[in-house]
C-alpha cells in the first residue's frame, strides 16, 4: 500500500512538474551570440551628419535627434542590443581615454568600438600620443572581460581636407595596436578609399563640410563593424547556392541524342 501512495505522489508531482518547465522553456530568449555592443567615440560615433543624402550641400552637419550614427544600424545588423556613447568634440588623448574606464566598467556588453581621433587632428595631436592613449584603451578592455574592436577613420575632404595627414596617421597607429594586441581591426579607411578615390567626389559625406558621414557613409561604416565582428569580409556579394540540374531537362537531352543517333 506505500508503495502505490509513492507511486501516487510521484505521477502528482510530474503532472504539476511539466506545465513549469514548459513554461520555462516558453519564455527563454533567443541567445545572442554578440553579447552587446559600447560604442565609444565622438562625433562619428555619436553619429553627427546623418540623416542627410549625398546629393545634398552641407555646410555644417545637423545633430541627430534620433538614435543615429554606425551603432543603431550594426544593432540592425546584428541583431544584438548596441549602446552608443559618442560625445561630440571630445578630444581622444586629452579627454575620452579618461572617460573610457568609467563607461567600459558601467557596460554589460561583450564587445567595445573604438572610433575617435577626428577632434585630435583638430588640436594637432602626435599620432604616438593617440597611440598610446588607444594602447592604454585596449588594456583597460581586456582587464575589464571586454573585446575591442578598433575602428580607423575615414578621410575627410573639401573645408576638412587639412584634417586627412593627421587621421591617416592615427589609423596607421590603429592598425599597429590591433596587429601587437591581435583584436579585431575594422578598417574603415581602407575600405573607404577605396569606396572613394577622388575624396572630394566623394558620396559618403557631408559636402563640402568634408567631416562627418552622411546617411550612406554611416551605413558604409556600420557594415565595415558588422562584417569584422561576424569574421566576414565587408562588402562581399552573397554567393547563390548552385542547384543541380533537373532530372528531367538531362533525360530529354539523353532522349535527344538519341534521336540524332
Amino acid at each position: 500500500m506505500s508503495g502505490m501512495r509513492i507511486v501516487y505522489f510521484f505521477l502528482i508531482f510530474l503532472f504539476f512538474l511539466n506545465p513549469l518547465v514548459a513554461q520555462e522553456q516558453e519564455d527563454e530568449e533567443p541567445v545572442d551570440p554578440f553579447g552587446g555592443l559600447l560604442c565609444f567615440g565622438d562625433s562619428l560615433t555619436f553619429g553627427v551628419g546623418d540623416g542627410t543624402a549625398a546629393q545634398e550641400e552641407v555646410f555644417l552637419a545637423p545633430f541627430p535627434s534620433v538614435p543615429a550614427g554606425f551603432p543603431v544600424r550594426v544593432e540592425q545588423l546584428l541583431s544584438t542590443p548596441v549602446t552608443n556613447v559618442g560625445v561630440p568634440g571630445e578630444i581622444f588623448t586629452s579627454q575620452g581615454i579618461f572617460r573610457f574606464p568609467s563607461e567600459v566598467l558601467s557596460s554589460s556588453s561583450k564587445f567595445v568600438t573604438i572610433l575617435e581621433g577626428s577632434n585630435d587632428a583638430f588640436v594637432r595631436a602626435n599620432s604616438l600620443e593617440y597611440q598610446i592613449a588607444l594602447q592604454k584603451a585596449v588594456n583597460v578592455s581586456r582587464a575589464l572581460g571586454k573585446e575591442p574592436v578598433l575602428g580607423t577613420l575615414p578621410e575627410t575632404c573639401c573645408q576638412r581636407a587639412g584634417l586627412t595627414l593627421f587621421t591617416n596617421g592615427y589609423s596607421e597607429r590603429v592598425r599597429e595596436v590591433a596587429f601587437l594586441n591581435d583584436t579585431l581591426l575594422a578598417d574603415v579607411e581602407s575600405y573607404w578609399k577605396q569606396s572613394c578615390p577622388e575624396p572630394k567626389e566623394c558620396g559618403l559625406l557631408n559636402r563640402p563640410e568634408g567631416l562627418h558621414p552622411n546617411s550612406d557613409g554611416y551605413d558604409f561604416i556600420a557594415e565595415v563593424f558588422a562584417a569584422t565582428i561576424e569574421g566576414r569580409v565587408p562588402f562581399a556579394p552573397i554567393e547563390e547556392e548552385e542547384t543541380e540540374p533537373d532530372d528531367q531537362e538531362e533525360d530529354g537531352e539523353d532522349q535527344d541524342q538519341e534521336g540524332e543517333q
